[in-house]
């Protein structure tokens, strides 16, 4: 890890969930399309900024200047990621979520800090719901972002209603452990007639562990391959119970904090706002009680703390779930944070 710089700055985020108690020196937020506000509130008078679209090098990178804070900067980017230096300090900071026409819920896990003080990289790592509705132009955007590598969670027959479309030369692998009888919505009804029975069963989803192996270690392999300046992203569906479970485990594994591990995963619920009021409309329409379907999209904290409970109970803690499981042994699991934290 003596290779690794510290960071002592987590970048703030888009959503105010997500507010630190001490102010953030820059923050990023998207107000149209190319058009990114940016707030410097630096101790320091002397600082530099440039953007740059790759993650791992920073050589092309273009300088941005300000003269109010905040300010509208316009940048030809979809994602871009800003780096803020002093004599002293580096931070970095990037638009949490990525807006594509045909997707919801597309979003980075990059910038957050980890309990040694090093911050996970922007434009390395991205989660997402289903991307077989995107259009020519959500298409580049994945091109843009350098995404060579998809993991794609569902089960056979989620696929075959919804194949991904993806650009070209992007390599997909599909991770069907768990979802094998996964068909959509539907073939969730008949168990949620009744109200109460809708956390009951996505808690008894969130405990089984037979699977996670097959379906989580080879996103690990993959990411340990993955090239300089390339990109993973891995979904299921809804982006929501597959890809948080994923999700948590990556930024565990980093050495992020539960805390922000469990804020991430409710981001789903903001991420997935409109689409989720129009699927609950659906399900209603079908005959599924509202409640039943408001659990059934929801990302609550205590489904993934039903979770984490079930691998601490079934494999003795996180860590031998990730060593023994996922194969992070210490060497692994150190040339994992240093690929993925600056």
């Amino acid at each position: 890890m003596n290779r690794l710089k510290k960071i002592l700055f987590s970048v703030a985020i888009t959503f105010s969930v997500f507010a630190a108690s001490v102010a953030q020196p820059l923050t990023v937020t998207q107000s149209s399309v190319n058009n990114y506000v940016v707030t410097v509130s630096a101790t320091s008078p002397k600082y530099k900024l440039v953007w740059n679209t790759t993650p791992d090098s920073w050589k092309k990178a273009q300088s941005i200047s300000i003269k109010t804070s905040p300010e509208t900067v316009v940048l030809a980017s979809a994602h871009p990621i800003i780096k803020f230096k002093t004599k002293k300090e580096t931070f970095y900071a990037a638009p949490r979520g990525v807006t594509l026409k045909g997707a919801a819920n597309f979003r980075d896990l990059g910038g957050y800090k980890t309990t040694d003080g090093h911050q996970v990289k922007w434009g390395k790592i991205y989660r997402s719901a289903d991307i077989s509705k995107l259009n020519d132009e959500d298409v580049k955007t994945l091109s843009d972002l350098n995404i060579k590598m998809v993991c794609d969670l569902r089960g056979e027959q989620e696929v075959a209603t919804a194949p991904d479309r993806l650009p070209e030369g992007t390599e997909r692998i599909l991770l069907s452990a768990g979802s094998e009888n996964v068909g959509g919505a539907g073939s969730y009804m008949k168990y949620m007639k009744n109200p109460n029975s809708a956390d009951s069963m996505m808690a008894a989803f969130y405990t089984r562990t037979d699977h996670l192996a097959k379906k989580y270690k080879p996103i690990f392999d993959q990411l340990l391959a993955l090239e300089t300046d390339k990109a993973l992203m891995f979904h299921c569906t809804a982006g929501k119970d597959r890809t948080g479970i994923g999700a948590a485990m990556i930024l565990y594994a980093l050495g992020v904090d539960e805390k922000t591990i469990f804020q991430d995963y409710e981001l789903t619920n903001e991420f997935r706002k409109e689409s989720n009021e129009q699927y609950i409309k659906m399900l209603t329409s079908q005959g599924l009680p509202e409640k039943s379907a408001r659990s059934m999209m929801a990302a609550k904290p205590e489904y993934l703390r039903a979770a984490f409970d079930a691998i601490n109970k079934n494999f003795g803690s996180i860590d031998a779930f990730l060593e023994k499981e996922i194969g992070l042994n210490s060497e692994r699991r150190n040339n994992l944070k240093m690929k993925f934290l600056n």
